[in-house]
């Protein structure tokens, strides 16, 4: 995906969200973030899942685990059409 097009998602969900994502995904801690901006540890926990819900939404992605269902039921669907076909047992 696009650095630009990400960019511009989190430069939708406000200053304070995006501040919060962005250091948490550069490694900063809950705890430490918290401590920066002044929120309880929950409250900054709680925005940053409910920006990154935002964000896969805005990116058009999926949520992990409907993400890995999918790609779950495609690969059992390529098993099925690779491994029956009609004169499957008789070859």
């Amino acid at each position: 995906m696009d650095n630009s097009i990400v960019r511009e998602a989190l430069r939708t969900i406000g200053k304070l969200d995006e501040y919060i994502v962005v250091e948490y995904c550069n490694g900063a801690s809950f705890r430490e973030i918290s401590l920066s901006v002044g929120m309880s540890l929950e409250a900054v926990r709680k925005r940053y899942y409910r920006s990154i819900a935002k964000l896969r939404q805005l990116l058009g992605v999926p949520p992990p685990r409907l993400a890995m269902l999918q790609t779950s039921m495609k690969m059992r669907t390529l098993d099925m059409l690779q491994h029956s076909h009609p004169l499957q047992g008789c070859l």
